[in-house]
């Protein structure tokens, strides 16, 4: 007697899809840290802090080199984003590790309601959302 073999039928790649509220925060996201590296840019203390990296004495140093982190992890963090667009794991940890650091800096100089939203909640959503499409990154 013969064995019949069944031959499932090949089956489609599964479809990426990430959702509407997801695309929203990422959208958010690169909307934020794109303000973000302009108002450090374009702000106030963009001169001051760059006269006082480039004098390094004393809290002018400081200011200069917050200055530079700050502008640092606004672009990494604008770069990060567009690579969570293309489903890659790394880019949502570096994610999430800007966020934690953006939350550490603003509880060591004073908290404000409207820095905790940007800073813990709109991540927190992020986070939620990026797990129940996790088999997507890779």
């Amino acid at each position: 007697m013969e064995e019949q073999q069944s031959v499932a039928a090949p089956q489609a790649p599964q479809q990426k899809k990430r959702g509407g509220l997801l695309t929203f925060i990422l959208v958010l996201m690169l909307i934020g840290y794109g303000l973000g590296a302009l108002m450090f840019l374009l702000g106030g203390t963009a001169l001051t802090a760059l006269f006082g990296a480039l004098g390094g004495a004393g809290a002018a140093g400081l200011t200069g080199s917050l200055f530079f982190v700050g502008l640092l992890a606004m672009v990494l963090g604008f770069i990060v984003t567009i690579f969570v667009f293309k489903w890659k794991k790394w880019a949502v940890y570096v994610v999430l590790v800007l966020a934690a650091l953006s939350i550490i800096y603003s509880q060591m100089n004073g908290f404000s309601l409207n820095g905790f939203i940007g800073q813990a909640i709109i991540p927190g959503l992020f986070a939620f959302l990026v797990w129940k499409k996790w088999e997507f990154f890779e």
